[in-house]
């Protein structure tokens, strides 16, 4: 892509942010009630709150915890299950009824049994994992699944060792695919992580917080939270696209002996 077309997909993309911006005023004055839509300076106002809030910052990086612990635990347990199962056909069959189930089961029913099962804390990662792990997990599988067979006929008559096979090979071929499944799974992890949170209501945590906002009819305050966290995901997602490109760079190196 040129530099050209770059510059002018990003002009396009921010004329979006303006215009969304702009129905949104447009659309708070006309109906003229801040509980029901409220305007961008209230919104605003809400917005500055938090972000000059040392407790704010104490209820996001409660939910930041739950959600990095959950990316990884999800990522560590896709590559545990996922590569046998790319390898192996027998074991991807084995673990399908697995996968199906946590793809389709509904959201606010795990949530609901999570609540009975575990207490307020435990609750959101159950569900959050339920959702994240099949789409990480698919994208170790289809990684292995796409690997260049000649690449690998020539670990194996060559007879690299396991450990270089994995450093070398697997991981650089999976890279594209984890980081694609990372993206998808990433910004669906916030949204399912805070519903888990206002549902079961643990310390320090935004899903918490939009529970009390709302309790007091604040709409302003929970719109800037939604904004907030928005803008949150939106850095957390660009900040793994620019680490695969790395990562990806980097691999692309080592396989050519660089």
């Amino acid at each position: 892509m040129t530099t050209s077309t770059t510059r002018e997909n990003k002009t396009w993309y921010w004329i979006s942010i303006i215009l969304l911006l702009a129905l949104w005023e447009l659309t708070a004055r006309l109906v003229g009630k801040e509980i029901i839509i409220p305007s961008l300076p209230s919104v605003g106002k809400e917005l500055w709150k938090i972000l000059r809030s040392p407790s704010a910052w104490q209820v996001i990086g409660g939910t930041l915890r739950r959600i990095g612990l959950t990316f990884l635990l999800d990522l560590v347990l896709a590559l545990l299950l996922g590569i046998p199962a790319g390898l192996y056909p027998k074991v991807e069959q084995a673990l399908r009824p697995i996968e199906s189930s946590a793809r389709t089961v509904p959201t606010m029913g795990i949530a609901l049994l999570a609540i009975i099962w575990l207490d307020s804390e435990g609750a959101p990662y159950l569900v959050s994992s339920l959702i994240v792990f099949p789409i990480l997990y698919r994208s170790v599988v289809d990684g292995i699944l796409n690997m260049d067979p000649h690449l690998a006929a020539f670990h194996r008559v060559h007879r690299v060792g396991k450990g270089k096979t994995l450093r070398h090979f697997y991981i650089p071929s999976l890279l594209p695919f984890l980081k694609t499944g990372a993206i998808a799974s990433l910004g669906l992890l916030f949204k399912v992580m805070v519903t888990a949170e206002v549902l079961s209501q643990p310390k320090h945590a935004v899903g918490t917080i939009f529970q009390i906002e709302r309790s007091q009819l604040n709409t302003a305050a929970v719109m800037a939270w939604c904004v907030f966290m928005i803008v949150l995901s939106s850095l957390f997602e660009l900040l793994i696209k620019n680490l695969g490109r790395l990562r990806g760079r980097r691999a692309w190196e080592v396989l050519n002996g660089n």
